[in-house]
Order: C-alpha cells, then structure tokens, then sequence
C-alpha cells in the first residue's frame, strides 16, 4: 500500500494498493472526493484550498486514515524503514518518467540546457519559463516581446530598469480588465516582473515559483516542469 503526493505544485496524491492505482486526486480542488477510501477524502476538503500548508498537514493525516500507520517520529526513523522527506525533490533525472519520449526535448533550446547543466545556463532557463507562461496566458503585448529580447539578450541594468517600468505600465493597463483578481494574463504579468529582478538566482527562483499554472498546453507544462527541475539540480550542486 503506497500514498505518494507529487504533482507539479506536490498537490497531487496518489493511493496505490496490491499493485494497482485505485485513486489519483487533487488536493488543491474539491473535485476528485470520494475517490480515496474512508474519510480521507473529507480530511482533505476540509481545508481551504488557498491554505497550502493546512492541506499538506491534511495531506499527511489522510495518508494516516488510507495506510492506518501513525506518522510518529518513531515511524520516521524506524530502523527497518527508508524516508526521504523534502519539500522540493531532486530527482536522480532531471526529466521525469512521464516526460521521457516529450517532444519539448527536441527542441534546440531545452536540449542545449539539458546537455550541459551548469550555474550558466540560469538566465535561458529563466527565458524558457517565462515564454511559457506568457505564450500560455496568450498576453500579446509590445512589451512583452520587449522583455523577452531582454532576457535573451545582455543584462544592462539601465535597459533593465526601463523594461521593468514599461512592464509596471502593462500591469495597470491589465489590472482594469473585466473579471477576477487572479486572470492568466494577470499572473503572466506577475512572472513578467519577477523575470526582470536584479539578482538572477533570486529572480529565476521567482519565476519558477509562480510558472506553473493550470492553463499552459501540455507542450508548456513540459518546458515548465523541466525547467524547474534543472533549477534545482543547479542550485543543490552549487550549495
């Protein structure tokens, strides 16, 4: 009996049994309850869907409900048991089973990153996850072909900065738009701004924290999660 919590947010929770995968969820959304066994559903819906750590606490006491297994600190280190908790996984592949035959890894650009890893490729990285979640959000703008030159091209600090207010324009003009507080294009303009920081770690890190959203093409997603896989990795050999 396995519960695994993954996903490209780690809100997806997986209920395997005797070899098969009765249940598969979201723990962000309501929509998949009644799906795994007992209550463990209602644990979950009990939580606000914007409390991302009350559901990973209720994410854990589901696991207790499904496996009927105490999460103890004894459990954890029993000797005769393995477990690997972290908050963010650095897989021994940077590109996950599921995205092994992708056609995003054909690409020139991700294939150039994927072949040589290192602490240099952070800005195009930074780039590829931004056109993502631009190209997704269909947030067609002068600026925004603007700022994606910039990233391509050489980090100037003074064109940085003017970018940076060009981009502060665009966020007014998107925030009057008919409907709610949180729109794709919103979101994009969001990513816009934390793609153009002035450190490049902390702004790809941005990026990468905001980048995966649930209206990208499956081609995006791909480039997306890849991406932030290869930030890890970077970012863990360095430290």
């Amino acid at each position: 009996m396995n519960v695994l919590l993954d996903g490209g947010r780690y809100d997806r929770l997986s209920y395997a049994a005797a070899g098969r995968l009765p249940a598969v969820r979201l723990t962000s959304s309501s929509s998949g309850s009644g799906r795994l066994p007992g209550d463990a559903d209602a644990v979950i819906d009990a939580v606000g869907t914007d409390d991302v750590i009350g559901l990973q606490v209720a994410t854990l006491l589901a696991a207790e409900h499904i496996t009927g297994a105490r999460l103890t600190e004894e459990w954890l280190l029993d000797g005769g048991l393995t477990r690997l908790l972290v908050e963010n996984p650095l897989p021994a592949d940077i590109v996950p089973d599921q995205l092994r035959d992708h056609r995003v890894l054909d690409r020139p650009d991700v294939r150039a990153i994927l072949d040589d890893l290192s602490p240099g490729k952070v800005a195009s990285i930074r780039y590829l996850m931004t056109e993502a979640v631009v190209q997704g959000s269909q947030l067609s703008h002068p600026t925004v072909d603007e700022v994606l030159e910039f990233l391509r091209g050489d980090d100037d600090a003074t064109r940085r900065w003017e970018v940076r207010r060009r981009v502060a324009l665009l966020r007014e003009e998107v925030s009057r738009e008919p409907g709610p507080d949180w729109t794709p294009r919103r979101a994009a303009v969001k990513v816009l701004l934390d793609a153009l920081g002035d450190d490049l770690a902390a702004s790809a890190d941005a990026v990468a924290g905001r980048a995966y959203m649930g209206h990208l093409t499956d081609d995006q997603k791909a480039v997306v999660v890849i991406m932030k896989r290869c930030l890890q990795r970077i970012s863990r050999t360095a430290s």
